[in-house]
Formats: C-alpha cells, structure tokens, sequence
C-alpha cells in the first residue's frame, strides 16, 4: 500500500516545509494542504524593493526549491483556486475583520478540509493554531496525527506572562482565565490541540517540557526536531576592535523576553564604571511598552533601532561583539542560533531552547537561573573586563557544525526514528 501523509500548514514558511523532506525521504507520498497555489506569487516579486514582496517572493522561492530537492510526484499541493481565494479573502477580510494569516488558517479549515478524501490518509503532520478540524476528522477515520507545536503552551506562556506582572507589582500571581469569547476560543483551541494529537514534535528539551508538564502527553509521545537555520555559518572569527564592547539584543521587546532582567542587570553594570561608557546595549525590535522606551531613552549607553527586516538585522547585528539573549520563553531561539551561525559570543539561559547548540564557558556563557540578575551581571562584566574572550569563544564557535537543514534533519531524524517505526 502505498505510504501517504497529509501536512496542514498555515503558509509555505521555512520552519513548515522543512519536515515534508524526512517523509519524502522515507517512500511517503506528502500531499501539502495551504491556503493559496505558491506559483500565483510572480518571480519579478524578488526584484521590488518591499517588504511585503520580499516575504511573498520567499515563499514562492522555498517552495520552489523543496520542489527541485524531492523526487518528481512526491509532493502534491492542495489549494484553494484563485477565485475561491479571492471570496473567502473577501469575507475574513471584509465582513469578518479578521487578519491576514487568521484569515489563511480560516480557509485551510473551513473551505478545504471538508472537501479531502480522508480514506486515502493514515497519518496526518499539522501545525498549531489549523490543526484541529482535521485532529476531529482524524478521529473520525482512525486516522494517527503528528502536531508540531511551534510555540510554547500557551497554558504556560500566559501564566509566565501573569506571573511577570504580579512580580512587577509586588502582587501574588493570578492563574490564566479567558477574559472574552475570542480569548476562550483561542485557549480551547490551542489547549486541545496537543491532547488530541498522537504525538507532538518540540524544537527543544524547554519547549518539550512545557508540553509534557502542561498536557497529558508523555516522554514517549515528544519528539525532538531542530530547526535549521536560515544563514549559512561564518567561517570568520571575531577580534576585540580595542573600543568599547558592543552587546546587541535581537527579538520581540517584552517581559517573556527577559527585558526586564536585561534592563537591571545592564543598569548596575552602568553602576560600576561611575557612569562612564565601558561598553553599549543595542536593542532590535518590535517594542509596544512606553515604559522600555522611556528606559532606553534614558540610559546613554543603550541604543534602541526598533524593528528591522531579517536581510538587514542580520547585517547590523554583525558590527556588533556579543550577543546578549536573557529569554524567559523561546521554544528555539533563531536569534540565538544565528549568532552561533555567525560565530558571535553569546550569553543565554536554559529557557532559550536554541541554548542546547553552544557550550558554557566555550562559547559564550548560560545563565542557570534566568531571573537571576546577578548572574547576568557577572557574565557581561567579563566580558568587560576581559576582552579577549570575544575572540576565545568566536575561534572556538568556527568549529561547530553549519547549522543547515542537513544537518539539522539529520540530527532530528536521529530523534524521531524511533516515530517512524512507530507509525509504519
């Protein structure tokens, strides 16, 4: 009989199409289940100067390429047609108010999952957050379902979130409670989805615990699969330019991000040089807190750039010396992977998932208590105080492994081989 899998996915992105190569790879059919046909996304896209275009053009190019990588017929996709793209668009952009990629999830659940023939399936790969219309119908048809989990569980996300607040506050913290209908949907939803798969896929051991502590999944239903980067690996080391150290902190500007550890700490590292300049903070983007900026505005030595696209990040993160990544809550941790890529010490903790891929005092440091701003402090201090290690750990950090997709899918296959056999 022959081997079929169906993906669901929200778009044609990196880190969803990385996963149809290990099926192709074992003999099975992959039939890909998306809102849209890739090919409508015209190639001229990747010469405009937009950030808009450059995002669609990706996913025209990743797909294109997967394409090419696999055997001729292994991968079909499944879409809506243009003109039945164009009314469901209408209707959640128009009548529903919906967002963009809330309106492409809409589509994949609503208008193309009653129409597939679920006869021809035995397992089923999804993603969070357009999984569970075809979990129901999995269940329907004794149908065995794999759900990657992108994100942390939600469950422990938002407790962390309230446990920060009250922390702030000087308050006991509250347990998380749905404030609205939408907020209730969302929370049933993406808190049944990992109980009703087979097995789930994590990017780390953090974000694998999560799941495991927060569901009533066990160690033998949680599979380990790194994500791939998207940069290839420097081969250059970095040297001390005798000025000042440059930090650079890279992601979403909030508490989950460790801001307020990072804030703290970089102040009383301030504290011991007399307010003289010994080393400087700059800050990468989105920041919707009036409270950070006030912060950044106020502090000489940090310099806030606000969002940037990933090209041009990627560029400005490179005149800087280390890599500073204090998260409270990253299932991997791109930014920390890509520092790693292009040999730039870093300092993280263990609730950076990406943290497993470097080692402490090798190539940069891990704080073991990621709300301790002591420990903070005294990692970046050595780096002040002793420059040199910028090039110690960049030299060291030139011999880890690319973290490319082969690499990354060996290593996962590795993890999941014993999935393979378990769904075969």
């Amino acid at each position: 009989m022959e081997k079929r899998v169906l993906f669901a996915f929200p778009d044609y992105s990196h880190t969803c199409l990385r996963s149809v190569k290990l099926f192709t790879e074992k003999g099975y059919k992959v039939d890909i289940v998306v809102a849209y046909n890739y090919r409508l996304i015209p190639q001229f896209f990747g010469s405009i100067s937009s950030p808009s275009f450059t995002k669609l053009y990706r996913r025209r190019r990743l797909m294109d390429q997967l394409m090419e990588d696999v055997p001729e017929g292994a991968v079909n996709v499944i879409h809506l047609s243009f003109i039945q793209f164009c009314r469901s668009f209408y209707k959640g952009h128009f009548v529903r108010k919906r967002p963009f990629f809330n309106i492409l999830k809409d589509m994949i659940q609503e208008d193309i999952s009653p129409n597939i023939n679920y006869e021809k399936y035995k397992l089923f790969y999804l993603f969070d957050t357009v999984a569970y219309l075809f979990q129901e119908k999995a269940i329907e048809h004794g149908i065995k379902t794999i759900l990657e989990c992108r994100g942390p569980h939600f469950k422990f996300s938002q407790n962390l979130r309230l446990a920060l607040e009250a922390k702030e506050k000087g308050l006991e913290p509250e347990v998380y409670v749905p404030n609205n209908q939408n907020d209730e949907w969302w929370y049933r939803k993406l808190i049944t989805e990992p109980e009703m798969a087979d097995y789930l896929i994590c990017y780390s051991e953090f974000h694998a615990q999560q799941y495991i502590e927060n569901s009533s999944k066990r160690h033998d239903q949680v599979y380990l699969l790194p994500l791939p980067s998207t940069i290839k690996k420097s081969k250059v080391s970095r040297k001390y330019n005798g000025k000042h150290i440059s930090f650079y902190f890279a992601g979403n500007v909030t508490s989950l991000k460790g801001v307020n550890q990072l804030l703290k700490a970089w102040k009383e590292v301030q504290s011991f040089f007399d307010d003289t300049i010994q080393a400087t903070l700059h800050i990468y983007g989105s920041c919707s807190e009036p409270i950070y900026l006030e912060e950044f505005g106020n502090i000489e030595s940090i310099h806030y750039h606000g969002k940037r696209l990933h090209h041009d990040l990627i560029q400005q993160i490179q005149q800087h010396d280390v890599c500073l990544f204090p998260s409270l809550l990253d299932s991997y941790g791109f930014v920390l992977q890509e520092a790693l890529q292009l040999n730039i010490p870093v300092i993280s903790n263990l609730t950076s998932g990406a943290s497993f891929l470097y080692e402490h005092e090798v190539h940069g440091f891990k704080c073991t208590n990621s709300y301790d701003v002591n420990e903070l402090v005294k990692y970046i201090c050595q780096f002040i105080d002793n420059p040199n290690l910028i090039q110690e750990f960049s030299e060291a950090l030139t011999h880890l492994p690319d973290y490319n997709e082969n690499y990354m899918n060996t290593l996962g296959k590795k993890n999941i081989e014993k999935l393979f056999k378990e769904i075969t």
